[in-house]
């Protein structure tokens, strides 16, 4: 009887250690998981505030104005909160993790490796123009309607008096010579922004009744105006000591796709995947082009699709193809379609006609706003013949407007910008974004 007692004893001894261990355990883990939503809360306010252009996109007008610090000692700043960013993320192990907490904590590590690869690795401060173009861009200000138009002027005018201090660390920061093809870049869009600032800013404004806020916009402009059209001069001064060493390289490009995009491939073999694949779209192409145009060439064959030109304009035309898309997608049930969201047609500013089409939509933090799909007119200073060439045929303009509206990107985005984690609405990976047909840099 004893015997019976003691060992009922131990067992019941063993069952509540046991007990005490779940519940502590449990515990552990309710407080790991709270810790690592208080992480990734901090992070992206971090990031914010490090990246305010992507503040502002994402739809935190808080932020409106601000330019990122892009001074040397700025840029050091953001190495290190980057690398104690991640080493704080490593630290979350899966055990304590949720599943949904567990590919949170590999994004932001890769999203902060993708970062760290740009900075760091490719040095892109140092040698391309184009890391500064999103932070540069004033678009949010003067075409998302995000707020009454004489608060969008106020946060414009913030944004032009920071630039001519931005302008400077830009030009610190560039080491020359640069490749010509990148000068070209920094002409493109240092000019096209001086023009947007001197032609099109004040008419955008010309309507806000408000004499002292007008007044300060002059200034502030002027001064925009003054600071880009410097950094196109010295882009101008850079071309006499022009380099042509614009190649990336084989060990750079191949460590881009193993950080940044987790394409961990040799580039022999990557090559041989292309290269088959560019085979098999050939020969899908040759089978297409017997059949509309049997007997002749593929260069004829291409020749006489993009001269099948729709009549009217672009923009009226993809306006009218992006109703037919969208009733398609319905009809045929390919796809959801989570919102009501809208994707307007309209033509791209000057600033921004490098690009044939693209689409800015909307960041997750913004509400019941259109996103504007932009195509480009040809340039009026090209020939007649130069500028009929460069109107898409009827199906390039009909596929590009899949890819940018529906079932592209602006769909995409419908989707992502109700993903159950900040972090997934936030952080774009270019491959998913741009492979699958459908930010960040």
């Amino acid at each position: 009887m004893g015997r019976h007692l003691n060992d009922a004893m131990r067992y019941a001894a063993v069952a509540a250690i046991t007990i005490a261990f779940q519940s502590y355990a449990s515990a552990a883990q309710a407080d790991s998981a709270r810790a690592w939503d208080a992480f990734t809360h901090d992070f992206i306010e971090a990031t914010f505030k490090a990246q305010p252009h992507f503040a502002v996109w994402a739809g935190r007008h808080e932020f409106d104005g601000k330019l990122p610090d892009w001074t040397a000692d700025g840029l050091k700043q953001e190495v290190q909160r980057l690398h104690q960013a991640r080493k704080r993320a490593a630290t979350f192990h899966d055990n304590v993790l949720s599943e949904k907490q567990r590919f949170e904590r590999d994004y932001v590590i890769a999203t902060i490796d993708t970062e760290l690869f740009w900075l760091e690795t490719a040095d892109w401060p140092a040698r391309s123009p184009t890391y500064y173009g999103w932070g540069l861009d004033p678009q949010v200000y003067i075409a998302r309607e995000y707020a009454p138009l004489a608060q969008r002027m106020q946060a414009y005018i913030a944004y032009a008096k920071a630039l001519p201090g931005a302008v400077e660390q830009i030009r610190a920061n560039l080491r020359t010579p640069m490749p010509r093809s990148y000068i070209r870049i920094g002409h493109i869009r240092a000019g096209g922004l001086a023009a947007l600032y001197q032609n099109d800013v004040p008419a955008i404004f010309a309507s806000v009744d408000d004499a002292e806020l007008q007044a300060r916009f002059r200034i502030a402009n002027v001064a925009a105006i003054e600071a880009m059209k410097g950094l196109d001069a010295w882009f101008t001064q850079q071309e006499s000591g022009a380099t042509e060493s614009f190649a990336f390289g084989s060990e750079m490009f191949a460590a881009m796709l193993r950080v940044a995009e987790q394409i961990d491939l040799p580039l022999p073999k990557l090559k041989e995947i292309a290269e088959r694949d560019l085979e098999r779209n050939l020969a899908a192409m040759k089978d297409a082009c017997e059949k509309l145009a049997p007997g002749q060439a593929i260069e004829t064959c291409v020749a006489t699709v993009n001269a099948d030109k729709m009549a009217g304009n672009p923009v009226e035309n993809a306006t009218a193809q992006l109703a037919g898309l969208r009733s398609f997608l319905v009809e045929k049930k390919l796809v959801s379609i989570p919102g009501q969201e809208e994707a307007r047609v309209a033509e791209s500013m000057p600033y921004e006609r490098w690009n044939s089409a693209y689409i800015r939509i909307p960041g997750p933090f913004e509400k019941n706003l259109p996103s504007i799909y932009y195509i480009s007119p040809p340039d009026p200073k090209w020939s007649k013949a130069e500028q009929e060439a460069y109107i898409p045929g009827k199906n390039d303009l009909l596929f590009t407007s899949a890819h940018e509206v529906w079932p592209g990107h602006f769909l995409q985005f419908q989707h992502s910008n109700r993903a159950g984690s900040t972090v997934g609405r936030l952080f774009v990976n270019y491959t998913v974004a741009e492979g699958s047909g459908v930010r960040r840099r």
